[in-house]
């Protein structure tokens, strides 16, 4: 009677030890693919409104530029392009490319990636 119950315990307690493992591991998938989710569309938001500096062409007048044409400047997309435009219409125009740090959001690291496709002729 005795070792009925002790195998009873022990078939229960692997049973429980199974389902831990099983747990464990659909949370381990869950959180792989969370993961993966994530760095996806983390990748995603860092390219939005930029374009790679090797399939730019030309340069783009900051004084002049439209919406759309700020866009194609690398790690600028509609929210910088609308700062840009919004500063050029109430503090004044670029007098130099470097000028552009004024607006709020492009620091050094931003101007330092569009100084080569940006002009204020």
């Amino acid at each position: 009677m005795l070792f009925a119950a002790f195998c009873i315990g022990l078939g229960i307690n692997i049973i429980q030890n199974q389902r831990a493992a099983v747990a464990a591991k659909k949370w381990q998938v869950e959180r792989d693919a969370v993961w993966s989710r994530f760095q996806t569309q983390s990748r995603q938001a860092e390219n939005l409104g930029s374009v790679g500096k090797e399939s730019f062409i030309g340069s783009i007048n900051i004084n002049r530029a439209n919406k759309q044409e700020l866009q194609q400047l690398p790690r600028i997309g509609p929210v910088l392009a609308e700062r840009i435009i919004t500063y050029r219409a109430q503090v004044h125009n670029f007098k130099q490319c470097d000028d552009i740090q004024n607006v709020r959001g492009i620091g050094p690291k931003t101007f330092e990636n569009i100084k080569d496709y940006i002009t204020v002729d």
